[in-house]
């Protein structure tokens, strides 16, 4: 297998053609030399880029340029997977829950007794009210806040 190494030359002479072309443009240099430095910046990142398209480059290039490739990382390479599932019965009961707080805030708002709202074991959701006077205005408020 061969080794491939990256020759740091190419990028260091790229680098100082994009200095030269910002202080150029930052001082207002000459019009004619910021195009000259534009296309050679240009000329440069191609050079610099193709041993990334996987075509056969000759051995001087290999030499003088590097025959490095750009190393993807795993999401560029499609090396993760991501796996969405919902949990229904946790979805289920998480909104049982939440309906329950939302009856126990109703019942306090009317001022009903009431001993527990939970939801059991099998899916149910009960309210106990403390007193038997309570239950026509508990069912009244079920059934116009909650549509019962």
């Amino acid at each position: 297998m061969e080794t491939q190494t990256q020759s740091f030359g190419p990028i260091l002479i790229l680098l100082v053609l994009i200095v030269s072309f910002l202080y150029m443009h930052f001082t207002g240099g000459n019009g004619l030399t910021r195009i000259y430095l534009a296309g050679a910046i240009v000329l440069a990142s191609i050079l610099i880029l193709l041993p990334s398209l996987n075509i056969d480059l000759p051995d001087w290039y290999k030499a003088g340029f590097g025959a490095t490739k750009i190393q993807l990382g795993l999401d560029l390479q499609g090396g993760t997977h991501l796996l969405l599932a919902v949990q229904l019965d946790e979805a289920v009961k998480t909104q049982l829950r939440r309906r329950a707080d939302d009856i126990k805030r109703e019942l306090k708002a009317n001022k009903i007794d009431f001993d527990t709202v939970a939801v059991d074991a099998s899916g149910k959701l009960i309210a106990k009210l403390k007193s038997p006077s309570d239950r026509s205005a508990f069912l009244d408020l079920a059934q116009k806040s909650f549509r019962i």
